[in-house]
């Protein structure tokens, strides 16, 4: 059919590539502007229609990001006021809390406070304030102890130190309605949100007494002044009251086009200052606010009616064009295809660093990197060629019959053959026979590799323990069948048994040291019962004879004989801990605590002392070994207080893989460089006058028999916590 046309055409014409090619681009230039010129007009119309559907669309979506950012923080002081933190009252954990939970908040955060409703003070948050009232918070007289804790109180909008415009959510703590979580919200850095496109368009937010609240204009560096928050907007075209006469469960979105100039707060405060200008506005009933979006009418529809003007020009003019393009790009594809024939020719050469970079798009770009990603791909396989070669694990390439077909040469260093050697033989017949199950199995099932571990002969006759994958190759045509990847593990498995061996040793040792302990302490029982009798003999038979200061070596001596019976007591019980123990079985230790507060009642009561405990559940341990934890601790608490009644806490909490238990008392306290020493054996806090330094000691060998650990928490002159572990797979 194109026989016609190519007879009247001049040979120049036919014999020219780049004629060809641009005549067809003025034929098809010409063809695609009449045809667009004809729909122009049809367009325009359209694209009128779509602005005011887009504006009301634009403010409708800035609304919901907003209505859904006010739900979002009502939802955060909910999540707040659950936490264990904030519930257990301590003001200096919850500030350390809300103080580390602030970088996980939204960027518009501006403060989480802490606060006694009961008279307005700030007991803990992220600033440094005392009262509600040094916050600028407004009518903070409804802050109290009626908060619903169903749903959160939120302000107004208002200004802090005149300059931050903020709303504040408060909601009271679960259980606790003389306690509450303040959010405060930064309402100017949340405006940043809203988009903006320079001078010609405009996002406000403005509030139930017409007051502009947020703004995309609003940058909280240069505070309130710029931007104009907080003025009142005025309604000159009842934008503001239509917005707000929109009956529920209708779309709260619209839009209205104003043909004269903006009021004198939106041209001389926001600089938005055109002929005419497209609003489109979204109503929050809730709050009474309104969300307007502003856009000149030059930008609103300045295109399509600059299309419509200039329509007539522009494809005359395009045409032209897509014929000069079409001349340059004929010219530029033929050249293109030449210098990537001549690339072509030097990877067939050999060369692999051929430059193929293109900023093309088309058909010869994408042929370009085609050409590109082969010679990549030819380079990877060379890469992974000479990997294999140098690696130091085992790869072994076999068929579906369990003969080798490739062999690393990593085969030589391990096994001592050459991989020439290992070709075409069975691999089972290197495997050792107890493992060649084990690894005939692997091959079998190469769909799912698994870890396996066997040994395989070396040239010497010595077996070689390796361990590896069997793994079936699928997506690669240039490997079929099983790869076996495996490295050498005989010189781990030799070390392992060395340690095993050794462990049995230090088992066996520590063993004969538990029991020369006991047997130790057993037989200096007996010398110290004598050298107490005699004393106390010597005493009440000559004490009458002795003058006061031989009596007094006598009390040194009988004192010093106690508390080596204390010592050698002590150290029976640190020594039967893994002797004598009991079995690990389900207990109680709301039970095993009431036992020791009952054992220690006299002592209790006498110091006036308040023990208050968690609720714990029935976890496995030696019963035994566990009241003598606790009864170490509490009695360690009790007789360290000071001079204050001794408040001590028990506490829990279940963890992943173990339950920790705490002990909080308010006493004294312990240095730090002597909360590790104190665990040890015969060590005790400085100042610490009677105890044998054991009981710590025995506390930490049982929670360690128990698969756990202890440790302590201390500030001097205020409070120590001890804390422990017991293993949930006791």
């Amino acid at each position: 059919m194109f026989d016609p046309i190519r007879r009247i055409l001049p040979d120049k014409v036919r014999r020219s590539y780049v004629l060809k090619f641009g005549l067809a681009f003025l034929f098809l230039g010409t063809l695609v502007g009449s045809i667009g010129y004809l729909t122009t007009t049809e367009m325009t119309a359209a694209v009128e229609r779509n602005v005011m559907e887009e504006h009301a669309t634009v403010a409708a979506e800035e609304g919901r990001n907003f209505r859904t950012w006010h739900e979002q923080n009502k939802r955060l002081t909910g999540v707040l006021t659950a936490t264990d933190v904030v519930r257990n009252r301590d003001p200096e954990a919850i500030q350390r809390h809300l103080r580390q939970q602030l970088v996980f908040f939204p960027d518009a955060t501006h403060s989480i406070d802490y606060v006694n409703t009961t008279n307005n003070r700030i007991l803990a948050g992220t600033r440094e304030v005392d009262t509600l009232q040094t916050a600028d918070f407004p009518d903070s007289s409804r802050v109290n102890t009626n908060l619903d804790p169903a749903e959160p109180l939120v302000t107004e909008p208002y200004l802090i130190n005149n300059k931050t415009l903020v709303i504040s959510y408060v909601r009271p703590v679960s259980g606790q309605p003389e306690r509450a979580i303040i959010l405060t919200m930064d309402l100017g850095a949340y405006g940043q949100n809203f988009r903006t496109h320079g001078r010609s368009e405009l996002t406000l937010v403005v509030g139930s007494d017409n007051r502009i609240i947020m703004s995309d204009e609003f940058d909280p560096r240069y505070g309130v002044e710029y931007g104009q928050i907080f003025e009142r907007l005025p309604d000159q075209h009842g934008i503001l009251q239509t917005a707000r006469s929109i009956d529920p469960g209708e779309d709260p979105s619209g839009a209205m086009e104003v043909g004269d100039r903006p009021s004198e707060l939106l041209s001389d405060g926001y600089g938005f200052n055109p002929d005419g200008y497209v609003v489109g506005y979204y109503y929050f009933p809730d709050q009474d606010w309104v969300l307007l979006f502003y856009q000149s009418t030059v930008d609103s529809y300045g295109f399509v009616r600059a299309v419509q003007q200039y329509g007539t020009l522009v494809t005359v003019v395009s045409v032209l064009l897509i014929g000069v393009v079409g001349a340059i790009l004929g010219r530029n594809t033929a050249v293109a295809v030449d210098r990537l024939t001549r690339k072509a020719g030097r990877i067939e050469s050999g060369d692999f660093d051929v430059d193929f970079e293109t900023n093309r798009i088309d058909n010869i770009g994408q042929l370009y990197r085609a050409f590109d990603e082969m010679q990549c791909t030819i380079r990877e396989h060379l890469r992974a060629s000479a990997l294999i070669d140098n690696a130091s694990d085992l790869i072994t390439q076999v068929d579906e019959n369990g003969d080798i077909t490739f062999q690393s040469p990593s085969s030589h260093a391990i096994l001592g053959y050459d991989p020439e050697q290992m070709d075409g033989t069975p691999l089972l017949s290197y495997v050792h026979p107890d493992d060649k199950s084990t690894v005939d199995s692997a091959l079998s099932d190469a769909e799912n590799p698994r870890r396996i571990e066997f040994r395989m002969q070396d040239a010497d006759g010595d077996w070689r323990v390796l361990e590896g994958t069997c793994e079936k190759v699928t997506d690669n045509p240039f490997v079929t069948g099983v790869v076996v990847t495996c490295h050498d593990i005989t010189d781990r498995i030799e070390r392992q048994a060395e340690l095993e061996e050794t462990k049995r040793e230090l088992e066996r040792s520590n063993e004969a040291l538990q029991q020369f302990a006991y047997i130790a302490s057993h037989d200096l029982q007996e010398p110290l019962r004598m050298v107490s009798s005699y004393l106390d003999l010597l005493s009440s038979e000559y004490g009458d004879r002795l003058d006061e200061e031989a009596n007094e070596y006598i009390e040194f001596a009988v004192d010093g004989a106690e508390r080596m019976r204390n010592m050698i007591d002590g150290l029976l019980t640190y020594s039967r801990v893994k002797t004598r123990a009991g079995d690990f079985e389900p207990i109680d230790p709301n039970e095993v605590i009431d036992d020791v507060c009952l054992d220690l009642k006299l002592l209790i009561e006498n110091e006036d002392a308040t023990i208050t405990t968690d609720s714990f559940p029935t976890i496995r341990a030696d019963e035994n070994q566990l009241r003598q934890v606790f009864q170490n601790l509490i009695k360690n608490a009790i007789e360290h207080a000071g001079e204050d009644p001794p408040e001590i806490h028990i506490g829990f909490t279940e963890l992943p893989d173990a339950y920790r238990f705490s002990v909080e008392d308010n006493g004294v306290g312990i240095p730090e460089n002597q909360q590790e020493k104190i665990f040890e054996i015969f060590e005790q806090a400085s100042g610490e006058e009677s105890g044998t330094g054991i009981g710590l000691a025995v506390c930490k060998r049982i929670v360690e028999r128990h698969g756990g650990d202890i440790w302590v928490e201390s500030s001097v002159g205020k409070q120590t916590t001890f804390y422990f572990t017991i293993s949930k797979q006791n």
